[in-house]
């Protein structure tokens, strides 16, 4: 099912958010960044690569089917983040292509949602323990860990989501499609 997310979506936030990364790819669209953007991704021989390869296993096209997607975390500490994506997905064939992926599984939260576990492997590197849910129609969540997904989660099906009046939203000018912003940052342990 289509899914058209509208600037940043306070609802799918947990309401402890630090910090928000948001890409409103709908909005970049409509830019000359985008048509550029788009353009100079047509001409790349490896992004059509990447992007057949993504038609080919989950029946997505990135141009046409992805939508937006956030990154929010409640601290400030290495991979603790959750990924929001926004987009249009054949879900069976996302799922079939996910069985084949290396440590794959599945299990229930206590509501009964499924969640989803493999190894991805990045470059050379020995693989990456990643963990995702498809909380409703369009979206999908991916956190590092199973715990941050389940909390991730848990904000979908209960009233502790961001507040629109919370210091990390803004009133954004018509257009805009990047957002970044944090609070807190005291309490960010930086080297």
């Amino acid at each position: 099912a289509p899914a058209h997310a509208a600037g940043v979506q306070t609802s799918d936030i947990a309401s402890g958010a630090k910090w928000i990364v948001h890409f409103d790819i709908d909005a970049l669209h409509g830019t000359k960044i985008g048509g550029h953007l788009h353009e100079q991704m047509t001409k790349n021989p490896h992004i059509q690569e990447v992007f057949k390869k993504l038609q080919d296993n989950m029946g997505i096209d990135p141009c046409k089917d992805g939508h937006a997607v956030t990154l929010y975390g409640t601290d400030f500490s290495p991979r603790t983040g959750v990924l929001l994506i926004y987009a249009t997905a054949d879900k069976d064939k996302v799922h079939n292509y996910l069985k084949t992926k290396p440590d794959y599984s599945e299990s229930k939260t206590d509501d009964g949602k499924t969640i989803y576990s493999w190894t991805e492997k990045f470059g050379r590197g020995k693989g990456h323990k990643i963990w995702a849910a498809f909380p409703k129609h369009g979206v999908a969540i991916d956190a590092d860990n199973e715990e941050a997904l389940k909390a991730a989660l848990a904000v979908f099906s209960s009233k502790e989501s961001l507040s629109s009046s919370s210091p990390l939203l803004s009133e954004e000018p018509k257009g805009t499609f990047f957002h970044l912003a944090a609070t807190d940052l005291a309490s960010a342990h930086l080297p």
